[in-house]
């Protein structure tokens, strides 16, 4: 097993306090003392709370991506309701439950009305990502005969709207999680229900 090393306690205290307090905040010292250093050691492993910032961003991006299939082409992969379903719910498994992606949206929510970068990063997560990932999809689908005539780009929102808002009532209770994938699935279902030509369900 790795060692954790003081560079990755700083990355992982520095995003934990992020997601609790902000990122304004939460100060240099704060960080370094919760791993137990003092707060100027700090600057031996990075120029600032910003470099830790960009740092926590880049790892937490890398993940995100190859843990939801961005890397893919996922027309291939996805040719039937149950696929779609299937990948849904894995990638629903994913962002719900993985710690980094959690704290990363928390701080999301917390810091969008402060910072531009923030609302950005907010939007391209919630909605330009998952646009860009289903609208393909969807086309390939509709091409294909498996899904009803109709625009995928508009289809795409009309999948993932509800799953996001959802995905955030969990984040603010963690008690509600089981009651919030159910409601998933029962959206995805209806959504297949209606978007799927009858053969393919």
């Amino acid at each position: 097993m790795a060692k954790i090393t003081t560079k990755d306690k700083l990355l992982s205290a520095a995003l934990d306090l992020f997601s609790k307090k902000g990122y304004d905040g939460t100060s240099v010292d704060e960080i370094a003392e919760s791993i137990g250093i003092k707060g100027p050691n700090l600057y031996k492993y990075f120029k600032g709370k910003e470099a830790l910032l960009q740092e926590i961003g880049v790892r937490a991006e890398e993940g995100y991506r190859k843990n939801m299939g961005m890397h893919s082409d996922l027309r291939g992969q996805i040719q039937s309701a149950a696929d779609l379903k299937e990948f849904s719910l894995r990638q629903l498994q994913y962002t719900m439950n993985d710690p980094t992606i959690q704290k990363m949206r928390k701080l999301y929510l917390m810091e969008q009305f402060r910072s531009k970068e923030f609302a950005m990063v907010a939007t391209k997560h919630q909605y330009d990502n998952m646009i860009a990932m289903f609208t393909p999809i969807f086309a390939s689908l509709i091409q294909q005969g498996i899904m009803i005539e109709g625009n995928a780009e508009k289809l795409a929102f009309e999948y993932i709207a509800p799953i996001t808002l959802l995905i955030e009532i969990s984040d603010r209770d963690q008690r509600e999680q089981g009651e919030i994938l159910q409601r998933i699935e029962e959206h995805i279902d209806f959504f297949i229900s209606h978007c799927f030509n009858q053969k393919e369900k």
